[in-house]
């Protein structure tokens, strides 16, 4: 895997994990609404625990990559380019 596919793979697992907290705010809980005196009660679509279960893991799977990625930046170098002399910082 590429630096870049890792940072695409990344980017998704994020969205990923944003789009299933959303529904787990959404979906997630028991509530009651009245209409007029009838009370309508929504309940959970979704199984709870496999969200959190799916949640925690797409969680670990991103800190996992993130530090894959930052550990292989860490030791690559930039082809052709060379660093500037000391005079690049001097003066005004």
């Amino acid at each position: 895997m590429t630096i870049n596919e890792g940072l695409t793979l990344l980017k998704s697992l994020k969205q990923r994990h944003a789009e299933l907290e959303r529904l787990q705010a959404q979906c997630g809980k028991k509530s009651t609404h009245y209409y007029g005196e009838n009370p309508i009660v929504d309940e959970p679509t979704y199984d709870i625990k496999e969200l959190d279960k799916k949640l925690t893991r797409l969680a670990k799977e991103i800190r996992h990559l993130d530090s894959a990625i930052k550990a292989t930046n860490a030791v690559v170098h930039i082809n052709e380019y060379a660093e500037p002399d000391e005079s690049i910082w001097d003066g005004p």
